[in-house]
């Protein structure tokens, strides 16, 4: 099954997306180098990407919930054509 979401939540998801994934990249780098896992920097970035990894699955969610997409159901989101596919 396919459905085209909302453009304005489609482009909230993709954001999201981005800012978790370079928030994501940026931890890894610092955890892989010489750096202080307690300094500030690090502090900064964990607590930038909780935030957006919350804001991140509730935009997911509210996706799910807005176009009756069950749970445990495979899926994905194609951030071109703001096309959801549900695998049955």
């Amino acid at each position: 099954m396919q459905i085209i979401i909302d453009e304005t939540l489609c482009n909230k998801i993709e954001g999201l997306q981005y800012e978790v994934e370079s928030r994501k990249d940026i931890i890894t780098q610092i955890l892989a180098g010489n750096f202080t896992v307690r300094g500030e920097l690090f502090n900064q970035y964990q607590q930038e990407y909780k935030q957006f990894f919350i804001d991140y699955n509730k935009a997911k969610q509210e996706m799910l919930l807005q176009y009756d997409v069950g749970n445990n159901v495979v899926w994905n989101l194609d951030f071109r054509t703001r096309t959801l596919t549900i695998e049955a």
